[in-house]
């Protein structure tokens, strides 16, 4: 608990810190000139977004034998969406595995499917970053090692679920977190996990498909946001600013990487020559929009 208050406490100064630098006068006179209105494309994108990645889950548990319709896995997604959007590093989207749950469908089959999923999205987040290094690398230079932070924890991330998937050769680094109740139950559950995953193993290119397809919505949502701020960096350069800036979401000093989003995307985009207040509300709204959508997950709350 004492954590979790002070990874919300991290992220609260955060936020003030970058608020006070950039003025709180020009910051809401940014906000004021935006019509509530010209959101809707911005929900409307995420929300088909998220309609596809409901297909892609759908269409793993069907291969591990659980049909299941489509509204019921998306909910159910909706509701890992929800609860990632307030716990350090995402993690909270996990939870889908026990939204699942209530439909019959074992944990460590829903485990198999979101670590295969993570790999996709992660190795596309990697192929991204790396592509905005090589392309932005002028505008990026001083921001080469925060770059390759990223990039590095992405990477580690995709060779740990690996593992755990995929080899049995881990267990015994695991064994630590069996005197925890979860980490128990985890590992209990590694070889039904591993039985799943690889089955799961052949459809890693179409999870790949999907993850490059849900970048190509992200470009278009960001977009469309950057316009409405009067951001002119064209459709490509936010496409490769996505992975690059997202990707400071998972890291877990504070609930979902928020402030340090933020904070990324002032330094980022002024790099560009956006003003740090247009950056910062850039960074805010594209969060709220998102969670507003996710908003529809708490449907599956009701059923714990």
């Amino acid at each position: 608990m004492l954590k979790k208050i002070l990874q919300i406490l991290v992220s609260m100064v955060l936020i003030i810190v970058i608020v006070v630098n950039i003025g709180v006068e020009k910051i809401l006179s940014v906000f004021s000139q935006i019509n509530i209105l010209q959101l809707i494309p911005l929900f409307l994108i995420y929300l088909a977004m998220n309609i596809l990645f409901s297909f892609r889950l759908r269409r793993l548990l069907k291969k591990l034998g659980h049909k299941l319709s489509i509204s019921k896995v998306f909910f159910a997604h909706m509701f890992g969406m929800l609860l990632s959007e307030v716990t350090p590093a995402k993690s909270g989207y996990f939870s889908v595995s026990l939204s699942l749950k209530k439909l019959k469908v074992p944990v460590s089959r829903t485990l198999s499917c979101l670590g295969i999923i993570h790999i996709g999205d992660f190795f596309i987040k990697i192929v991204g970053s790396l592509l905005a290094l090589i392309v932005l690398s002028t505008v990026l230079l001083n921001m080469t090692n925060y770059v390759f932070l990223g990039i590095g924890t992405a990477f580690v991330l995709i060779i740990i679920v690996s593992a755990f998937l995929w080899s049995d050769k881990v267990d015994k680094l695991f064994s630590p977190f069996r005197r925890f109740k979860i980490g128990e139950k985890i590992y209990q559950a590694l070889p039904n996990i591993r039985k799943s995953s690889r089955i799961l193993k052949k459809d890693l290119v179409f999870v790949v498909m999907i993850s490059v397809v849900g970048w190509l919505f992200r470009g278009l949502e960001w977009y469309y946001l950057g316009s409405i701020l009067n951001i002119e960096l064209g459709f490509f350069i936010f496409l490769l600013l996505h992975p690059l800036l997202t990707l400071l979401n998972f890291v877990p000093i504070t609930p979902a990487g928020i402030g340090i989003m933020e904070g990324g995307s002032v330094l980022l985009f002024t790099f560009f020559g956006v003003p740090p207040e247009v950056a910062f509300a850039f960074a805010i709204l594209s969060r709220i929009t998102n969670a507003f959508v996710d908003l529809v997950g708490v449907k599956d709350i009701f059923k714990f």
